[in-house]
């Protein structure tokens, strides 16, 4: 080898070296942000986890190029921490990259896509996105079903997830359809005493309580109370989510006394294990709230209802708890008599609703609006709330009811030859109600027959129940 040739050879090794080096550098760089952004994560900081997480990026490309796995899993994970940091077009942003790229890199049918679809439906929930949560779902379930078969355990979850996305939007049918589907599944893979079937049953209940099915409720709690503290210890977050749904449960059957002794009990157990401000206690606040509604306490309920708003006042204007309690605050300022300002919110209320698709609140808001109009005397709009509602799309006993005394109400009014009809409806779908329903039914006919047996026995009911609200609008109402 000549002295020209040693010269280059020499030069290459120094190159190569120089590029190892390099290579050893960018690698040991890329461990040491990651785990940084992981130290981050576990102290909480989110902002200097997602900084970490972009610095890792950087160096994973540089590594492995712009088309890796790697490069997938950071996408999901800078996306993951946007989600933490209520960046959510940040967050979206990145999962549809994690998309793009694992879909080059595999083909549409590949479990991670499936993955990923079910996290973006955490952003469309969080901006009150239905109809795209109901899409997404349904793109991660026929992946995994293609790859892994019906009885592949994940599958189970989606047709859970499916099944609480219909709820919100008022579609029962499917709600229903896809939660037995899921309880199905947990109970051929786990057997009957799993913690997720008993989520199941609790959802279940959940459903039933929307749909005012009180016995079908009672029964789906008493199972899933059983089996979740089996599990858990009366302390762990989903015994005390089951303790939030039996105090609606107790709260919407009219035993308002029940509702508030196991509200104390939730709330001095709450007290010593989650951190103020948590989103665990926003129904626990939200039905302290309701039920002194129900009793007429308008002080100790503007303060509950109060606490509820601002634990999810930065958590966007589109989740679901925001138009819960806007709905709520609502009824407090109509019974503060502040009927102006209840008008101008709950006309806003309803514009959101109708942009989400939210059908199931939507039919509540419009009941809420009767109320105002029938205390303002405003015939022209309750005529049309009568005329834009279709009573066969409304699913939830309740809500149906309120509607159709509002009807029998105006018919009361304008055209007397039509009261039957809704006074029929009323009856027939009374059956297994709570007795307090009851007393609204005879508030409804002593509203309409103005016959005073109706008034004393609507009377006798919300005197029993100490519903001190719905005793004050029934003394109120003009004979």
């Amino acid at each position: 080898m000549d002295l020209g040739e040693q010269e280059k050879a020499i030069k290459l090794i120094k190159e190569i070296q120089k590029e190892i080096t390099e290579n050893h550098l960018f690698e040991f760089q890329h461990e040491l942000f990651f785990l940084k952004g992981r130290l981050q994560h576990l102290l909480g900081d989110f902002q200097k986890e997602f900084e970490y997480y972009k610095l890792t990026l950087s160096y994973a490309r540089k590594i492995y190029g712009l088309k890796h796995s790697k490069i997938v899993n950071l996408y999901t994970q800078l996306a993951d921490v946007s989600y933490r940091l209520n960046n959510l077009e940040m967050s979206e942003k990145y999962y549809v990259e994690a998309i793009k790229l694992q879909k080059d890199l595999s083909g549409m049918n590949h479990p991670k896509i499936a993955d990923i679809y079910k996290s973006i439906s955490a952003i469309f929930y969080a901006r009150g996105n239905y109809r795209r949560i109901e899409e997404v779902l349904k793109k991660a379930l026929e992946i995994k079903k293609n790859l892994f078969g019906d009885d592949f355990p994940e599958i189970a979850s989606i047709y859970s997830n499916l099944a609480v996305t219909y709820q919100i939007i008022g579609k029962w049918k499917e709600a229903n359809f896809y939660l037995n589907k899921s309880l199905e599944k947990k109970l051929q893979i786990y057997g009957n005493n799993h913690p997720l079937v008993g989520q199941d049953y609790l959802n279940l209940a959940h459903l039933n309580i929307y749909r005012g099915e009180f016995v079908d409720a009672g029964n789906n709690l008493v199972k899933a109370i059983k089996i979740l503290n089996k599990n858990f210890p009366h302390t762990h977050p989903n015994v005390l989510y089951a303790m939030d749904i039996f105090v609606e449960y107790l709260t919407l059957s009219g035993t308002f006394d029940k509702s508030l002794k196991l509200l104390n009990r939730i709330n001095n157990t709450k007290k010593g294990i989650i951190k103020e401000g948590d989103i665990f206690w926003f129904p626990t606040m939200l039905f302290f709230g309701i039920n002194y509604l129900e009793y007429n306490e308008v002080e100790k309920t503007e303060h509950w209802f109060n606490k509820a708003y601002n634990i999810i006042k930065n958590m966007g204007e589109s989740i679901p708890e925001k138009d819960i309690i806007d709905l709520y605050q609502v009824k407090l300022l109509i019974t503060q008599k502040r009927i102006i300002l209840a008008k101008q919110k709950i006309l806003t209320l309803i514009e959101n609703l109708k942009s989400k698709g939210d059908n199931a609140s939507l039919y509540e808001a419009y009941n809420t609006f009767a109320d105002i109009c029938i205390k303002q005397e405003d015939y022209e709009n309750l005529k049309r709330i009568i005329q834009i509602t279709d009573e066969r799309n409304i699913f939830n006993k309740i809500v149906l009811l309120d509607f159709l005394s509002k009807k029998a109400y105006f018919f009361s009014l304008f055209n007397k030859d039509k009261i039957v009809e809704p006074i029929k409806m009323i009856k027939n779908n009374l059956k297994d109600l709570p007795e307090i329903y009851k007393g609204d039914f005879f508030k409804t006919l002593f509203e309409v027959y103005k016959e005073k047996e109706y008034f004393l026995k609507a009377e006798k009911i919300y005197t029993k129940y100490n519903a001190m609200r719905r005793l004050n609008n029934l003394k109120e109402t003009k004979l």
